[in-house]
């Protein structure tokens, strides 16, 4: 268990919202590693293997991935797959719509 608590921990550049159409990596994306935002991936093509709290899961084009803040993630591969990703800081995911309501995101909620 220790080696799980050890895990780099990948931040947001200053921004509390980033899409791109590009491959997109805070890090090390091969190691093992904690995301502290949240994360849409939508793999446009095949490759390989991505890791999810070190579960096993297939890169398949048009397969898209919710991670959660503070999940584990890994994706293996001497280079990243083509995907478009959409992360977001939890300043962002819990902010106030205006109108007193917090927005629900249920995907990432346990």
């Amino acid at each position: 268990m220790k080696e799980k608590e050890m895990l780099p921990v990948h931040v947001l550049p200053n921004t509390p919202f980033m899409v791109s159409e590009k491959k997109v990596a805070f890090g090390q994306h091969f190691l093992h590693h904690r995301i502290h935002f949240y994360a849409i991936i939508w793999f446009t093509e095949d490759q390989d293997i991505h890791y999810i709290d070190f579960e096993p899961y297939p890169i398949k084009k048009n397969t898209v991935f919710l991670i959660a803040k503070n999940q584990v993630h890994a994706i293996p591969s001497q280079s990243l797959p083509n995907a478009r990703v959409v992360v977001f800081s939890e300043e962002f995911f819990s902010r106030d719509n205006g109108n007193g309501n917090q927005p629900t995101f249920s995907a990432f909620r346990k």
